[in-house]
């Protein structure tokens, strides 16, 4: 879906389009007093408007900006949004440092690089599984599945969260790799690898199947018999706001989506 972009002074609003004719609260919080009391006050930020997608593409279109990005939730989870009836012209923000994925994709001889904020993703098209051969710090695997998922601590709710990884804190030192539908070995678990060390990903799809690589839910690169790709933290990060008075409870969430109860 392709984004739109509004600036009031400082702050910019992001937006797709798609969303924005049929949201009618989304138009409201656009155009109201909170939003224009934050560029009067000069707030230099971007804000997006929608749910996760819209603030992982509009990462993908404008970290270069080195802008921070609040994201505001009118979607579902959200779970690096923030709620906007929770939101006033008087709210403050604090600043989190979120890591990036830097990939280097190699495809018939051509490589391509690229961030990914929450996972890297390759797998699949057609009906049998995939041969992969996986490069963790000194060591090597070979498996059969039907993808793999690369997250970062921020992705570690979103994908690789649906295939039984687990949640990690924001700033954890720390990658997960993930399984799709795992064969060979059936029994293997997603396991958490430092990022300091990253890994490498060697795959091959048999006839008549073809490869996808996504990052962030967009697809990059599709119809591929074997590809290769290096993942390790990147040197650049993006900065996310989260309100002042909800910034325990964002560091909280790590637990609180696992079943912990805080007294």
């Amino acid at each position: 879906m392709a984004l739109e972009r509004i600036a009031l002074g400082n702050l910019s609003i992001v937006y797709e389009r798609s969303v924005f004719d049929h949201r009618d609260d989304l138009r409201d919080f656009a155009s109201g007093l909170v939003i224009r009391s934050w560029a009067d006050r000069g707030d230099n930020m971007i804000v997006t408007l929608g749910g996760d997608g819209t603030l992982l593409r509009a990462v993908r279109a404008h970290a270069h900006e080195w802008l921070p990005f609040l994201g505001i939730n009118f979607g579902h989870k959200g779970f690096l949004l923030s709620d906007p009836a929770t939101l006033s012209a008087e709210t403050t923000f604090e600043s989190l440092s979120f890591p990036l994925l830097e990939n280097e994709l190699i495809v018939d001889d051509r490589t391509t690089r690229f961030d990914s904020l929450n996972e890297t993703v390759v797998k699949t098209i057609g009906p049998s599984i995939v041969k992969f051969k996986i490069g963790l710090e000194s060591l090597s695997i070979d498996v059969a599945w039907d993808g793999i998922i690369v997250s970062t601590p921020a992705g570690s709710t979103g994908y690789s969260r649906s295939v039984g990884g687990p949640i990690l804190p924001h700033d954890a030192n720390c990658l997960i790799v993930s399984p799709i539908a795992a064969f060979d070995p059936p029994a293997m678990r997603p396991v958490v690898i430092r990022e300091s060390e990253g890994c490498s990903i060697h795959a091959t799809a048999p006839m008549p199947n073809t490869l996808c690589i996504f990052s962030d839910a967009e697809m990059l690169a599709e119809d591929i018999r074997t590809c290769e790709i290096a993942i390790r933290k990147s040197e650049r990060s993006v900065s996310l706001l989260m309100p002042s008075e909800s910034l325990d409870d964002f560091r909280s969430r790590a637990y609180s989506e696992q079943g912990f109860k805080f007294l």
